[in-house]
């Protein structure tokens, strides 16, 4: 776990990073922002050779209380 500077939609946050590696080499990053209950903003994998990026477009929380995570 790891404190990280990410820029999401055109914001930036202080995010936690949180890194895995499984037997097969694969490699997952995943950045979470603890002021909205933990919402992972960016995902990055990397499968054999081919890499994966996920992130949340069009980020606006006017509502944190009710932000669910579900995986």
């Amino acid at each position: 776990t790891e404190n990280q500077i990410v820029s999401v939609d055109n914001q930036t946050f202080n995010a936690i990073k949180e890194e895995r590696i499984n037997s097969e080499n694969n490699n997952m990053q995943a950045y979470f922002l603890s002021e909205y209950r933990y919402l992972p903003v960016i995902i990055k994998m990397t499968k054999g050779s081919k890499k994966y990026r996920y992130e949340i477009k069009d980020f606006k929380a006017s509502e944190v209380e009710k932000l669910q995570v579900s995986f």
